[in-house]
C-alpha cells in the first residue's frame, strides 16, 4: 500500500518491497496521541463507555499522494471486551481484550490485495481514586502481524502507561502521563483531557482527548445523533523475507456524522460516517523509519454494536 514519491516496486517473489523517500509529515504532531489512544483502547469501561463491544469500517479507495495514479482502500474489524472489577469506592482493575483485523486492496497498474493484518492485545489496568485526583495505570500484552512465517510472529506488543487527572469539575477533568512502547524506542508524553459535559438533558460534549470526542443530540432514549472525531493507530509486524521491510504502522484521523440507536440503557448501535482527514502509512527496519505515504481524504463508514450503560444516565 505504501511506496515511494514516484512508485511502488512490485514483482511476484516480492510484492511488498518499496523505495521511499522521506519529508516532513504532520505524524509528527500526533507522537503523543498516538500512545493515548493505545491507552484509552484497552481501558473502555472506566474512561470510554464500553464493556463489550464490535464493529466494522470500511474506507473506500482514494489515491495515494505519490504522485502516482494508484489507490488503496482498507477495511477494520475491532472488537473488545474490558471487566471491570470495583474493589472499593476508590479503586478499579479492568481487565480486557482488544482486537483488530486489517485488510487492504491496491489498484493502479494492477490490482493487489494486501495480507489480513490481525492483533490480539490483552490488558491489565488499575484505577485509584484520590478525591480530585485519578491515578491510572495499565500493562497491555500480545500481538499484532501478519502471521505468515518465522519472520513476521514476532509482533510482540507490550506497552506501559501511566496518566494522572484532575477533576475539575463533574463535566471535566485534565491530566497528563506517559507510555513506552519498546517497538516505538522511547517513552512517549501523553496530554490527557477526560470530558462528559451535559449542557442540557438532550445535549452533551464527552470523550478522552485526543482519542475520541462525541458532541450528541438525544432525540429520546433510543435515538441519539451527533458529530464524531475519532484517531486510531496500530502498529503490525511482517513477513520480512516477503516485503523488505520488518513494520508498518497505519494513523487516521476522521471526523464525520453519526447516529446511536439503544435498546434501553445497556445495548446499542453506532451508524457513522466520517470524513478521514488525516491517513498515513509508515514503514519500518526494525526501529528506523523507512518511509511512508499518506492517502487523499475520502468518506469512510462505520457500524459499531456495543455494550455497557448510557451515557445518559446520571451516575
Amino acid at each position: 500500500m505504501l511506496g515511494s514519491h514516484n512508485h511502488l516496486l512490485m514483482s511476484r517473489d516480492r510484492p511488498f518491497r518499496y523505495c521511499f523517500t522521506r519529508r516532513l509529515r504532520l505524524r509528527t504532531f500526533f507522537f503523543a496521541a498516538i500512545g493515548f489512544a493505545l491507552l484509552t483502547r484497552t481501558a473502555t469501561a472506566q474512561l470510554a463507555e464500553s464493556i463489550a463491544s464490535v464493529g466494522t469500517e470500511s474506507y473506500p479507495y482514494s489515491h495515494l499522494l505519490d504522485g502516482s495514479q494508484r489507490q488503496a482502500k482498507n477495511d477494520l474489524l475491532r472488537a473488545t471486551l474490558t471487566l471491570p472489577l470495583r474493589l472499593s469506592r476508590q479503586t478499579l482493575l479492568l481487565l480486557g481484550v482488544a482486537y483488530e483485523q486489517f485488510d487492504a486492496q491496491l489498484r493502479g497498474d494492477e490490482f493487489q490485495r494486501l495480507p489480513t493484518l490481525r492483533s490480539l492485545v490483552g490488558s491489565f489496568g488499575y484505577v485509584q481514586n484520590f478525591g480530585s485526583f485519578t491515578g491510572i495505570a495499565i500493562v497491555s500484552a500480545g500481538k499484532a502481524s501478519e502471521f505468515s512465517d518465522e519472520s513476521s510472529r514476532g509482533g510482540n506488543v507490550f506497552t506501559l502507561s501511566g496518566i494522572g487527572l484532575y477533576k475539575l469539575s463533574d463535566s471535566f477533568s485534565v491530566g497528563t502521563g506517559i507510555s513506552y512502547d519498546p517497538r516505538k524506542g522511547t517513552p512517549t508524553p501523553l496530554p490527557a483531557v477526560k470530558i462528559h459535559w451535559r449542557f442540557t438533558e438532550y445535549m452533551q460534549l464527552r470523550g478522552f482527548i485526543p482519542s475520541r470526542l462525541d458532541l450528541e443530540l438525544r432525540a429520546n432514549r433510543w435515538v441519539t445523533g451527533g458529530i464524531r472525531a475519532a484517531l486510531n493507530d496500530n502498529r503490525y509486524q511482517l513477513a520480512t523475507a516477503t516485503h523488505g521491510v520488518s513494520q508498518i504502522d497505519y494513523l487516521t484521523v476522521a471526523v464525520g456524522p453519526k447516529l446511536t440507536l439503544s435498546a434501553g440503557d445497556w445495548v446499542h448501535l453506532d451508524l457513522y460516517a466520517s470524513a478521514v482527514v488525516y491517513r498515513h502509512y509508515d514503514l519500518y527496519h526494525g526501529e528506523t523509519n523507512a518511509g511512508g505515504v499518506s492517502i487523499a481524504p475520502a468518506v469512510a463508514f462505520g457500524v459499531r454494536l456495543w455494550i455497557g450503560p448510557s451515557p445518559w444516565t446520571r451516575r
